[in-house]
């Protein structure tokens, strides 16, 4: 009769959340600079209620956003494989 360890590593959701993009500034005002994007990379952007007001190619790992209104977004950004929600704010 023997007893056995059984070793379980229970993570909090924090912890295996990969953040594979990162967008700055935050709050921004005319630029949104987007680290760990290939040369192939695409945006979405949407409004606090969901709708999309722009899109397209991510270039120099920038995306303007100049002409969008004060307010919070949600910037999707789609590179290979991988698709990651962003919220910021455009001050």
């Amino acid at each position: 009769n023997q007893t056995r360890a059984i070793n379980v590593n229970v993570l909090a959701t924090g912890e295996i959340k990969v953040d594979n993009f990162a967008v700055y500034p935050n709050p921004a005002t005319d630029v949104l600079n987007i680290t760990k994007v290939s040369n192939k990379a695409k945006f979405e952007i949407y409004n606090a209620v969901g709708q999309l007001v722009k899109s397209g190619d991510i270039s120099n790992n920038q995306v303007r956003v100049a002409e969008l209104v004060k307010g919070v977004y949600m910037i999707t950004i789609k590179d290979k494989n991988i698709s990651e929600n962003i919220k910021f704010i455009k001050k």
